[in-house]
């Protein structure tokens, strides 16, 4: 299918592919300066749903382990590092080691590499370990451009045998909250909601 495009678009494209050059972020912003000058207002869905934000302590399941606390200390350290260059906005670590860093390719997909490595490095459903972190970059967009969880993101977190996961509180949206918490304890699994940081 061929691609067509107006004269205000054909107008926007050197822009527009400038800003995806310099990473997700960028692009985003870019298209919001595009959208706010022909005067819309962009608002985010938590100015909308504030419900949806995540909030401090515990969410869902049992509180995490002294080990488990450990890992969401140094996922976060990792999902800010690569948030820093724009690159991603979660990480994956157990027993004190990075199993994933999230670039381009998302959440799912990197949740999807974590269940292939070998069980000796990551959990299984009956035992365990390891967690995910996600964090806003520093420079995030934060209207159009959060981090999400959700049943699906717990159900990959589980395949890929970690113990929970660790979310921004006020910086990341949680679908279907009491989908997530039944979920959650179903699977034996944690989500905690992180203070600035990386505390829980």
């Amino acid at each position: 299918a061929s691609l067509k495009l107006d004269l205000k678009a054909m107008t926007l494209m050197p822009r527009i592919l400038a800003a995806s050059r310099k990473g997700d972020d960028a692009l985003l912003r870019t298209l919001i300066s595009v959208f706010e000058e022909e005067g819309f207002t962009v608002v985010g869905a938590d100015d909308v749903l504030e419900s949806l934000l995540a909030t401090p302590g515990l969410i869902a399941g049992n509180p995490p382990s002294p080990a488990a606390r450990e890992d969401i200390k140094k996922a976060w350290e990792a999902a800010k590092l690569i948030g820093s260059i724009d690159a991603g906005q979660g990480a994956v670590v157990a027993d004190g080691l990075i199993l994933a860093l999230e670039a381009q390719e998302g959440t799912d997909k990197m949740l999807e590499r974590v269940s292939q490595l070998p069980e000796t490095v990551r959990g299984r459903w009956d035992a365990r370990r390891g967690v995910l972190v996600k964090c806003p970059k520093p420079i995030q967009e934060r209207r159009i451009d959060l981090p999400v969880i959700g049943s699906t993101t717990l159900e990959r977190a589980s395949s890929a045998g970690l113990a929970g996961i660790g979310v921004a509180a006020g910086g990341a949206l949680v679908i279907d909250r009491p989908a997530v918490e039944q979920l959650a304890v179903s699977l034996g699994m944690f989500v905690v909601g992180l203070d600035e940081a990386g505390q829980y």
